[in-house]
């Protein structure tokens, strides 16, 4: 820890790293893992060191290897301000923001990844390409492929029709909400449902006109009512709101939720309920990546679909290819190079799982079945 406050400070570079993520706690509860004597001090000391103490490494990321056979050095940097300061004070989180990809830097990196907040946060990634001259992945194209490959695979395992199938995506006027609607569009979903507040309506107006020039077959609605999550089979939710906002009385049984908000807006009595399926959005089953760093995930070598953007740009040092800034007309060309990469890497979608439990057969085959049900 020492160490990296006095890279900070003194500005001296050293070349032990090629590429890094950033990352930030979801809540207290992460700090307190990483951190564990706080848990016994009075609250203004957990906050008061949220607010002040510097970006860290956390842990390195080992496994990543080029072609050629060599291995490439990569590492996990934190900071310590949890999603929901971040969200209150924006300022801070900026600074911070800045502050890990500066240590980055310092340490050799010229890629880094943008975990959780650090890309909405940083707008788009743009701050940190443009003040600190990095390649940045911001992990929304990989995420916006691996959440539609979920998509597939509930609708594949269900024995249903993709046109049949009701979908509705919350925080479509974001661009991994907009990604999203469109690559299930060119899949051949056609009764889409398009989700935001009002305020961002005419932003949701845009993404559904993307919608109707990739298949203009598709019955595509807009709307700010949460009311008609319970018509729905699957629910894509990609918002960067840090408290719950879908909750288990808004969801009929059979319901698949695929959660990518980082923290997760889904509340947390919906992750176990035996009649529903919440999964995590954008986790990557990977071959042989380590990070010996509590994700939340719940196999050995899964990663986030924001790490597999950074790993894949990184090992065939693609430059800035992944698009900064707010962006709703997904790049399909650049999907499919991901896509490609990403198989010859070996990553696909990982097991069905949320932050409290891996899915049994059983459980999937229950809730699918009920799914089935519901299909008019």
């Amino acid at each position: 820890m020492f160490s990296d406050v006095y890279r900070l400070a003194s500005s001296r570079p050293v070349q032990e790293l090629d590429f890094a993520f950033l990352v930030h706690p979801r809540d207290v509860r992460d700090i307190h893992r990483r951190l564990p004597f706080l848990k016994s001090t009075p609250q203004w000391c957990t906050t008061w060191t949220t607010r002040h103490l510097w970006p860290i490494r956390v842990a390195p990321i080992t496994g990543l290897e080029l072609p050629s056979g060599e291995l490439l050095r990569g590492a996990v940097i934190a900071a310590a301000t949890p999603a929901d300061l971040m969200m209150q004070d924006r300022e801070l989180a900026l600074r911070r923001i800045l502050q890990a990809a500066r240590l980055a830097k310092l340490y050799g990196a010229r890629y880094v990844g943008l975990g959780a907040l650090t890309a909405s946060l940083s707008r788009g990634g743009v701050d940190v390409h443009e003040q600190l001259d990095l390649h940045v992945a911001t992990g929304r194209m990989y995420t916006v492929l691996n959440i539609s490959q979920i998509v597939e695979s509930i609708v594949r395992e269900a024995g249903v029709d993709r046109a049949s199938v009701r979908v509705a995506v919350v925080g479509a006027a974001g661009s991994i909400g907009a990604g999203v609607s469109q690559l299930l569009a060119s899949y051949g979903y056609r009764q889409m449902t398009l989700v935001d507040l009002a305020h961002k309506q005419d932003q949701v107006v845009s993404v559904q006109q993307e919608v109707s020039v990739i298949d203009p077959a598709c019955r595509c609605t807009i709307t700010d009512s949460f009311d008609v999550l319970r018509e729905q089979m699957i629910v894509v939710t990609a918002t960067n709101h840090p408290d719950a906002l879908i909750l288990d009385d808004m969801l009929s049984p059979g319901s698949c939720v695929v959660d990518d908000a980082q923290p997760s807006d889904v509340a947390e009595s919906l992750f176990t309920a035996p009649d529903k399926l919440v999964l995590e959005g954008g986790v990557v089953q990977s071959r042989n990546i380590r990070v010996p760093f509590p994700m939340g995930l719940q196999n050995r070598y899964d990663i986030f679909s924001c790490m597999a953007e950074l790993l894949l740009m990184t090992r065939h040092d693609m430059g800035q290819v992944s698009p900064l800034g707010r962006s709703l007309v997904l790049d399909f060309d650049l999907i499919r190079d991901l896509s490609t990469k990403a198989a010859e890497m070996g990553l696909q979608h990982g097991a069905f799982q949320n932050q409290q439990k891996l899915y049994s057969k059983d459980d999937v085959s229950r809730v699918l079945t009920l799914l089935r049900q519901r299909i008019v």
